[in-house]
């Protein structure tokens, strides 16, 4: 009779977790991996397009982009110079740059990312784990492929282009004294930056000098010299220097000076 009765409440346990699991419930001591599966997928899920990818161009050229394993097609008809993706997160992404034929004297330089240099090769493979923007840069070396100075203004609602040219002549001025350097360009930083380094550009001052009302700061790019002309220089010969920062200021109604330049 024990027994009988043994086995009648064992059946019974059994028939209570079945239906408890047919409820959706987990029976005591059954294994939750379906749950954990499902929480994992959903979490997959929740980061897919997430990330914004920007493509942009900065100089005239053309840029296309493709999903890993497809073909980067450019459009001859209508160029691309701007494209966002915001459905790939994961995944892997081609990204092209090429010269375009209407844009004579412009060559690819450098794809930057997030203001960053990060490749010199015109096509790129990324993975989207981030939002991200990549820029192809394109300078114009002119028709004959002879250097030819590029100049950024930038967005400025403080200086005028009239007043950033001024700081421009200040910055070449001092350059032509470099003997066999060649400045490639000349930019613009931007207004927040400009604020930022008036108390810097103030210490600068020699005792008795008035206090400079506007500071601007201009980055450059040049080219080092070379053989001779590098001899008893500062600089690594024949070499490209990018972002090269130049401090100027001025007082009220002056004009700009050149305090001190280099990298930051």
């Amino acid at each position: 009779m024990r027994n009988i009765k043994t086995a009648a409440a064992l059946a019974a346990a059994l028939a209570l977790a079945l239906t408890l699991a047919g409820c959706g419930g987990t029976a005591p001591g059954a294994s939750s991996t379906s749950d954990s599966s499902s929480s994992a997928s959903a979490s997959t899920a929740a980061q897919q397009g997430q990330a914004v990818v920007q493509i942009n161009t900065e100089g005239l050229g053309e840029i296309a982009w493709a999903y890993e394993g497809e073909k980067v097609v450019f459009d001859d008809k209508y160029p691309v110079q701007s494209a966002y993706v915001a459905d790939a997160y994961g995944q892997t992404i081609g990204i092209e740059a090429r010269e375009g034929a209407d844009y004579e004297g412009y060559k690819f330089v450098k794809w930057n990312k997030d203001g960053a240099k990060f490749s010199e090769d015109k096509r790129i493979d990324v993975l989207v784990d981030g939002d991200a923007e990549y820029v192809a840069v394109f300078e114009f070396e002119g028709a004959d492929g002879e250097d030819v100075l590029s100049l950024n203004y930038g967005d400025s609602e403080i200086y005028t282009q009239a007043d950033i040219d001024a700081a421009f002549d200040a910055v070449t001025a001092e350059f032509d004294t470099w003997k066999g350097a060649a400045m490639k360009r000349l930019a613009f930083t931007d207004d927040a930056t400009c604020k930022a380094d008036l108390d810097y550009c103030n210490s600068l001052r020699k005792d008795g000098d008035p206090e400079f009302a506007q500071a601007i700061v201009i980055t450059s790019d040049f080219h080092s010299p070379s053989g001779a002309d590098a001899e008893g220089t500062a600089w690594k010969p024949d070499t490209d220097y990018e972002d090269w920062t130049w401090h100027l200021a001025r007082t009220d109604g002056g004009a700009w000076k050149l305090l001190t330049w280099g990298y930051a």
